[in-house]
């Protein structure tokens, strides 16, 4: 009898240190980026532009993720704090008990080892928000003494990828000559810096506001409320491509960013 109470005892004591790396593991499960249209302008927002500056810009068919930027310090327990700044891709839908949406991470946070889940806002979502996502401790989490509910992430549009068909195109006002404007349209095959526009796609447009004061270009609808040689007032009434404003929109995407 003694010989088996101590044999069961051993074992415990075996099964117990054993479970010592075992975590709960949540579903992870990848999202895919979503290629969509975005844009400088929301319908019906009225926005101004001086000659030789920027109308409208769109993007088309590029891939895009949803991101956020940590925009103030995340103190943790047990774990090394995140510096502040740099964007953090949502690749990862998360499936646990901290009840967030995404797993965000980033190369500077434990090399994408430990993410961070949050809401769709970029809020906590739980006592312990920071979750290994690899590696033979997966599950494992860590706590910060912020609030569950604090928005520590701010929302930025991550750019993915490219497909066969991303086209980036501005449109720039070029000053008025009695009732015509002048607009230049250009076109990029490249989306980051040192992107030239292609010479087979510029071209000189004109519009004659005596004839009225809603023009089309390229399916989108454009109302002109006031021109003159030193600015134009404007805003978009219709736009076929159902294109998404972001903010700031356009910065080479060195590090995901789509913003200026």
């Amino acid at each position: 009898m003694f010989g088996l109470a101590w044999l069961r005892a051993a074992l415990l004591v075996a099964t117990t240190a054993s479970c010592l790396s075992c975590y709960p593991k949540p579903t992870l499960t990848p999202v895919t980026p979503t290629a969509e249209p975005l844009a400088n302008y929301s319908i019906g927002e009225v926005k101004t532009a001086s000659p030789g500056s920027v109308m409208i810009e769109r993007v088309e068919d590029i891939l895009t993720l949803p991101g956020f930027v940590l925009s103030q310090e995340l103190p943790l327990e047990g774990a090394r704090p995140p510096l502040p700044g740099g964007l953090w891709p949502a690749r990862i839908l998360y499936g646990g008990p901290c009840g967030g949406t995404y797993v965000l991470t980033n190369p500077s946070f434990y090399n994408e080892v430990l993410g961070i889940v949050v809401d769709e806002n970029g809020a906590i979502s739980c006592q312990k928000p920071v979750v290994q996502i690899r590696g033979s401790k997966t599950g494992r989490t860590f706590a910060t003494k912020l609030a569950v509910g604090s928005t520590v992430f701010t929302p930025k549009t991550y750019f993915a990828g490219e497909t066969p068909d991303s086209l980036r195109w501005q449109l720039l006002y070029s000053g008025r000559a009695g009732n015509e404007i002048v607009l230049d349209y250009r076109e990029f095959t490249e989306m980051g810096y040192g992107s030239t526009a292609r010479p087979a796609f510029y071209q000189q447009v004109k519009y004659d506001l005596s004839t009225g004061r809603t023009i089309t270009f390229k399916e989108t609808q454009i109302e002109v409320l006031d021109a003159t040689n030193s600015m134009i007032s404007f805003r978009v009434l219709r736009d076929e491509k159902k294109a998404r404003r972001v903010p700031d929109l356009w910065e080479a995407p060195t590090d995901g960013a789509l913003a200026r």
